[in-house]
């Protein structure tokens, strides 16, 4: 969306007076926000993304980001296919988009195997040529069972070792000490 002029600013080089005009161009964009809750163990959760179908149809690309991540990239959907080379290894093998997404307009996000370490945010970001065209946020919390996987990674996040850990309390506790109170004894 392009503002009015500023009135002519003139200036004088070599004798020349010359009028000059300033334009600010404003790009808008629209930006949507969800939140969505699951419990660790369910089978997969699906991050909302919609757009107009004959927008979308103009898009030549979709990606999922989870900037908290060093290698944001959770999954990317072009025109014709998945291209997940620079997708991060912790969503290896459990991503998915429809084949027609671009075509429809539902660039939802399907995530399998939720784990309590997938709670973040997460920005679908349908672009045309490179240019963003609006952004949906998804804030996913993932609550657990008290049972826990704990992952050791390089640095570049490939995974090293996978445990799955249960957490569990025995017994009632009508007089249990607080964590400051344990510390000074």
């Amino acid at each position: 969306q392009a503002l009015p002029p500023k009135e002519a600013e003139t200036c004088t080089t070599y004798g020349t007076t010359c009028k000059y005009y300033i334009f600010v161009l404003l790009q808008l964009r629209s930006i949507k926000s969800f939140r969505v809750e699951v419990y660790e163990g369910k089978e997969s959760v699906l991050l909302p993304c919609q757009v107009p179908a004959d927008v979308s149809r103009s898009f030549t690309a979709a990606v999922w980001k989870n900037e908290e991540l060093r290698n944001p990239t959770v999954h990317l959907r072009r025109q014709k296919s998945d291209d997940l080379s620079g997708q991060n290894n912790v969503y290896k093998h459990r991503t998915s988009m429809r084949v027609d997404a671009l075509q429809t307009g539902d660039l939802s996000l399907t995530l399998r195997k939720p784990t309590v370490s997938d709670s973040g945010n997460y920005t679908c970001i349908p672009s045309k040529e490179g240019e963003v065209q609006s952004e949906t946020v998804v804030q996913l919390k993932v609550t657990g069972h008290g049972v826990y996987t704990c992952t050791i990674s390089n640095k570049d996040e490939r995974v090293l070792l996978q445990k799955v850990v249960i957490l569990s309390v025995r017994g009632e506790c009508s007089s249990c000490l607080s964590t400051s109170q344990f510390l000074h004894e």
